[in-house]
């Protein structure tokens, strides 16, 4: 049995020791690590919140905090004010993204597709891994900017290349996405679904605060959902994990850029 009271308890006490080391200003070359691990924190309480209120009122107004946050470190990296930390500069790191899709914050998540880098480093990432979260954002940027169009294709390409005809529910939800297919997309998404509680199951070693929140709610779910819908696919109006309520979020109100530096 999950006790959501001391979830919200551990993550606020991590998001404060976050703010204060920071604010501190120790560390300035592990900046990347700091604040997108912080965005992770938001994220998780926001749906520590959800879980436990049934708010998702609380939901978009800690997962927008955690936007802002991993935003603050992409645009002092481009301004050259923080020193390179390639690791946390991917697009493997930018979860915040789907945290931006998930409230409806485009602006955000489309400047935070232009701000990471969008190469692939073998050293700390596999390339399907990579090629399908940069496809999602680039194919983001076709719809929202509509810019990219070639880079979706073409990573669309690579990702069948790299999987040398091995059955994935992640090149099949991108050739859906590219090919307007409503059905395909169901499909491949509810197999990524039943992949990903598999996954759940088998790993004992996930930290306890993961396991109470995105266990529960698939945070990127959300978002490739609504990207879907933005794409004017026909999806269905829930998924396990991906519940109703947080598909249907009032319009996003924005948050101060500096409203992550404080918890409450």
């Amino acid at each position: 049995m999950v006790n959501l009271g001391l979830t919200i308890e551990n993550l606020e006490l991590l998001i404060r020791v976050g703010l204060d080391d920071i604010k501190s200003g120790t560390g300035d070359d592990d900046q990347g690590k700091k604040l997108t691990t912080l965005a992770l924190y938001y994220r998780e309480l926001g749906v520590a919140l959800y879980l436990s209120t049934g708010d998702p009122a609380s939901f978009a107004g800690s997962l927008a905090k955690g936007v802002q946050a991993r935003l603050h470190y992409l645009r002092r990296h481009a301004e050259g004010k923080v020193p390179d930390s390639l690791r946390y500069n991917t697009t493997l790191q930018n979860r915040a993204f789907f945290d931006a899709l998930a409230i409806g914050d485009l602006a955000s998540a489309s400047e935070l597709v232009r701000l990471c880098d969008s190469r692939w480093y073998p050293d700390f990432e596999y390339e399907d891994d990579f090629l399908f979260a940069d496809f999602l954002q680039r194919f983001f940027l076709v719809l929202h900017d509509g810019a990219g169009k070639a880079l979706a294709e073409q990573n669309l390409a690579r990702l069948a290349g790299v999987l040398e005809g091995q059955a994935s529910p992640e090149h099949d939800l991108c050739a859906a996405l590219v090919g307007e297919d409503a059905e395909g997309f169901d499909a491949a998404f509810t197999a990524l679904l039943n992949r990903r509680r598999a996954k759940f199951k088998e790993i004992l070693t996930l930290p306890p605060e993961v396991v109470a929140t995105e266990k529960h709610v698939f945070v990127n779910g959300i978002g490739i959902v609504l990207l879907a819908r933005g794409a004017g696919l026909a999806t269905q109006e829930e998924y396990p994990t991906v519940p109703r309520p947080l598909l249907r979020l009032p319009p996003h109100a924005r948050v101060a850029p500096e409203a992550w530096r404080r918890l409450r």
